[in-house]
């Protein structure tokens, strides 16, 4: 059994990642896909690196997802290999958000009409499920 993970796309301002994790304990680790350095002040637990988010995902076990750009918003964990399953190799922030409304979780305010507009564009250009399919997993 793998233990919660926070996954956080630090996409924000620069400083945002900080201010963000400024109160963070450890627990759960942090694991940080950011295109700038380690960044001074961040507490243990914290990992940052530039790799993908969908490598940062554990395969298994519960993660949370954060981003900088919108550090109120605090979804629920949800399942590491369901959102393996819908992240591209090469996502970005907006595609996280993407990931999280087809998860069903809370949207920031500031993006829940964008991103619920292209969760339903994405759902109408999907092929219908026959009864009887076999879902993969």
């Amino acid at each position: 059994m793998s233990s919660l993970r926070m996954v956080v796309a630090d996409d924000g301002r620069e400083g945002a990642l900080v201010d963000m994790l400024k109160d963070h304990t450890g627990r759960p680790l942090a694991l940080v896909s950011s295109p700038r350095p380690r960044p001074g002040g961040l507490r243990r637990g914290v990992w940052v690196s530039h790799a993908p988010l969908r490598q940062l995902i554990p395969r298994q076990g519960q993660v949370v997802l954060r981003a900088t750009s919108a550090p109120d918003w605090t979804p629920e964990a949800v399942d590491a290999e369901a959102v393996l399953a819908l992240l591209s190799p090469s996502a970005d922030a907006d595609e996280l958000f993407f990931v999280a409304a087809l998860l069903g979780l809370e949207l920031p305010a500031s993006m829940a009409a964008e991103v619920n507009a292209r969760v339903q564009a994405w759902k109408a250009e999907q092929p219908p499920i026959r009864r009887g399919t076999r879902l993969a997993g």
